[in-house]
């Protein structure tokens, strides 16, 4: 069955699948954000500096600790880090280890009530939109223990008022990472829909035209990297206008809908099943050789014969025809095109036995 449901969620898991721009894209979007993020708080960092009123107790650190922050922004906004390739545990446990950083910092601005307190609400935000779960729990946990810190190094933290700061940017960091995460999974839940009605064909369940063809120009690339075959194979059936004739359109979807199902079991999980349109369906198997497409369509016929939905009902047949890539053709239309004319072949073969 089609389902991109799964794919469209792999945000959350390690790396991004192959085939999945949206997510390829999103990655993008989370280095040039992370780069705008660390850049432009280190710039802050530095021109606060020259404000009056700024503690400067500790400026030398806040010197040290601004040009990593700017270093990594701008490794991150020259695409050096590979954001679309390296596992989101990678890029939590870079986070987790530049944190620290930010942690001086804080400490180095006045600690209880410091300024740049304010300053990692963006942290904040980018860790939960842009992070699975469980890390952005984790991130987003460690930024209030550095918050938190201030109670171990500064002796005035309690008559600063720093328990109610703690407290409120604590709850505050929880509610923005639970609202985020929320609202995350809402909009990947609405494009997993969109990308099934989109890729799906509504009756069958298999992939539909659009789906197919975007499947197959893909599998032959992979297949062709590989130095492997693609076999399609062509499924039209036979006497299938007598069912509807005879026993109406939903005696006909039935029909349908036994022949998917009988297509599905016929091949592995992995091979792709589409209805191309009325009575016409496609299988791409991947690897497949020419011995395999063979065999495979004397199975599918002998699956697809004899179809009814109703006992004194016309029974349906089914013709099948195969190609084979690169032997019968190298790219995608081509090999429909070779398909498609053992199909007709086949079907007049067909009809000239029976009449």
């Amino acid at each position: 069955m089609f389902n991109p449901g799964s794919r469209v969620l792999a945000y959350a898991e390690t790396k991004v699948p192959a085939g999945v721009d949206g997510l390829r894209d999103e990655r993008a979007q989370m280095g040039v954000v992370a780069g705008v993020l660390w850049l432009s708080m280190g710039l802050l960092l530095l021109i606060v500096q020259l404000l009056p009123g700024t503690p400067r107790e500790h400026v030398w650190f806040v010197l040290m600790a601004t040009p990593l922050l700017m270093l990594y922004g701008a490794l991150c906004l020259r695409l050096i880090i590979p954001w679309t390739t390296t596992s989101m545990g990678a890029t939590a446990l870079v986070s987790a280890l530049l944190f620290p950083v930010v942690g001086v910092a804080l400490w180095a601005t006045g600690g209880a009530g410091s300024y740049m307190e304010i300053m990692l609400f963006p942290a904040v935000l980018f860790t939960a939109w842009f992070q699975r779960p469980l890390y952005a729990w984790l991130l987003n946990g460690e930024l209030v223990l550095i918050v938190a810190s201030s109670f171990l190094y500064d002796p005035d933290a309690v008559a600063a008022a720093q328990p109610a700061r703690v407290l409120a940017f604590g709850a505050t960091t929880a509610a923005v990472t639970w609202t985020m995460k929320a609202v995350k999974y809402r909009m990947l839940e609405a494009e997993a829909l969109q990308r099934r009605y989109a890729g799906e064909d509504p009756l069958t369940g298999l992939y539909n035209r659009r789906a197919f063809d975007e499947h197959l120009g893909r599998i032959l690339t992979e297949d062709a990297d590989a130095a492997g075959g693609t076999a399609l194979l062509l499924i039209d059936l036979d006497n299938f206008k007598s069912v509807n004739d005879a026993l109406g359109h939903a005696a006909g979807d039935a029909v349908l809908r036994e022949v998917a199902r009988r297509a599905r079991a016929a091949v592995r999980p992995a091979d792709v099943v589409a209805r191309l349109g009325g009575d016409e369906f496609a299988i791409v198997v991947g690897g497949g050789s020419m011995q395999a497409a063979v065999r495979l369509q004397g199975e599918l016929e002998a699956a697809l014969s004899g179809i009814s939905s109703a006992p004194a009902g016309p029974a349906v047949d089914a013709t099948v025809a195969w190609a084979v890539a690169p032997q019968g053709a190298t790219n995608a239309d081509a090999l429909l095109q070779v398909a498609d004319a053992r199909l007709y072949l086949g079907k007049r073969r067909r009809v000239s036995l029976t009449s």
